[in-house]
């Protein structure tokens, strides 16, 4: 399953650029480009973990949530509908390709989704998130999907917990 994920994530370009601007001539850190599924990064500005990851994570989902009648699109579309307002000026409440993105690139804004329970509901908005995108990849490795509530949530918070960034660095 390793194998098929790597497969699945190496299939993006990357180009590296000097003083690389957004459609607005706006300097930015780097960007993803679904049409030719390149990731280009700026040299200066864009050579961090979280530039990288963020563009990665877009690479890895900007298609999916294109179609509106994916099953992903429309779980992460209903989650950030509900939380967007609770979101500030977080660049992950530009729109549901950002939320997407942020979610799985930045530890602070996840940090703020683990914050949130809408409607009082029992699991964060987080939770659901990340359930989303687990199941999304389940599907892709040829899995089975697992509802939020799985026995297996266990074994699964506690691999998150080996996997998470050290706290100093989070």
């Amino acid at each position: 399953t390793a194998k098929r994920f790597g497969q699945i994530a190496s299939t993006a370009k990357v180009e590296l650029r000097n003083d690389l601007r957004d459609h607005n001539e706006q300097p930015i850190a780097g960007m993803y480009s679904p049409t030719t599924n390149t990731i280009v990064l700026d040299k200066n500005r864009g050579m961090n973990p979280h530039v990288v990851l963020h563009e990665v994570a877009h690479s890895l989902v900007a298609h999916e949530l294109e179609s509106p009648s994916n099953q992903l699109t429309r779980q992460l579309t209903q989650l950030f509908d509900t939380v967007k307002d609770s979101l500030d000026t977080a660049y992950g409440a530009k729109d549901v390709q950002e939320f997407a993105a942020e979610a799985l690139s930045n530890p602070e804004f996840a940090a703020k989704l683990k914050s949130m329970n809408p409607y009082g509901q029992k699991y964060s908005a987080w939770d659901k998130f990340a359930r989303a995108v687990t199941n999304f990849l389940r599907k892709i490795l040829g899995m089975a999907p697992k509802p939020l509530d799985s026995a297996l949530d266990e074994t699964d918070r506690i691999l998150n917990d080996i996997l998470s960034p050290a706290p100093e660095s989070r």
